[in-house]
C-alpha cells in the first residue's frame, strides 16, 4: 500500500545506501528497487507490482550506473524512489517521449560546449525538433559528447521495432559524458529529477508524497 508510513520506510532504508545491482537482503546493500519491494511486497526483488515497466526499466539503469559512492547513488535516487510509486497505472510510452524530448533539452546541454549547439538543443519543444538538434550536435566536443548526442538523438529517432526498454536504456546512458565521478554524479542527479517533474506532470500517485523526502 502507497502510504505515507511506508514512504517513511522505503526512505529509512534509502538513506544506508544503494547498492550496484539487485545486491542483499539487507539495510544499505539493496538497490532502490529492492528496497521498494522490501517494504511494500515484504520481499527481496527488484520488478514492484506499483511500478511501470518503462518507470523500473529507467530506473534499474540508473541505479546501476557507476555512482562515486553508495550513499551518492542512494541521495541521487532518493526523491525518484517515492515519485515512482503507482507509476504502473500512467502510459508508459507517454513517461519514455518526456525522457527523451528532457534529455536532449535539460540533460545534453549540460555536456555540450557553449554554442548553437547546445543552444538549440535546450530550444526543442519537440521530439522531431529534439532529434535534429541531439543529430547535429553528434560531431560538437570530444569523444564522449559527441557519443552523449549520438545516444540522445538515437533515444527519441524511434525507428520502427524499437522497444521501450531499448529507448530507455538508450536515454539512461546518453548524457553520461563527465569526466569525474562527482560530474558523472551530477549528471545522474539530473536525470533522476528530469523524471521526477515528468512523473509530477503525469500525476503519479508517489508525487502526492515528495514533502516527506524533504523531512
Amino acid at each position: 500500500m502507497i502510504n505515507a508510513r511506508n514512504v517513511k520506510k522505503i526512505l529509512a532504508l534509502v538513506d544506508q545506501g544503494l547498492s550496484h545491482g539487485l545486491g542483499k537482503p539487507e539495510p544499505g546493500k539493496m538497490c532502490v528497487e529492492a528496497a521498494v519491494c522490501s517494504v511494500l511486497e515484504g520481499r527481496h526483488g527488484d520488478d514492484p507490482a506499483c511500478v511501470g515497466s518503462a518507470v523500473r526499466e529507467f530506473k534499474i539503469n540508473l541505479n546501476d550506473q557507476n555512482w562515486s559512492t553508495n550513499a551518492a547513488r542512494a541521495a541521487g535516487l532518493r526523491r525518484l524512489a517515492i515519485a515512482q510509486l503507482g507509476s504502473d497505472t500512467i502510459s508508459q510510452e507517454d513517461f519514455v517521449a518526456a525522457l527523451a524530448l528532457g534529455t536532449v533539452t535539460e540533460i545534453l546541454p549540460l555536456v555540450l560546449p557553449a554554442g548553437k549547439e547546445r543552444d538549440r538543443c535546450a530550444a526543442a519543444t519537440t521530439l522531431k525538433e529534439a532529434r535534429s538538434a541531439a543529430d547535429a550536435a553528434v560531431g560538437v566536443g570530444g569523444n564522449d559528447v559527441g557519443d552523449a548526442a549520438e545516444a540522445a538523438y538515437r533515444a527519441v529517432a524511434y525507428p520502427a521495432g524499437r522497444t521501450i526498454a531499448t529507448a530507455i536504456a538508450e536515454v539512461a546512458f546518453a548524457a553520461y559524458a563527465a569526466n569525474a565521478p562527482a560530474a558523472d554524479d551530477h549528471i545522474r542527479c539530473a536525470s533522476a529529477e528530469l523524471a521526477v517533474q515528468i512523473l509530477i506532470s503525469m500525476n503519479c500517485p508517489g508525487t502526492k508524497f515528495l514533502k516527506l523526502t524533504e523531512e
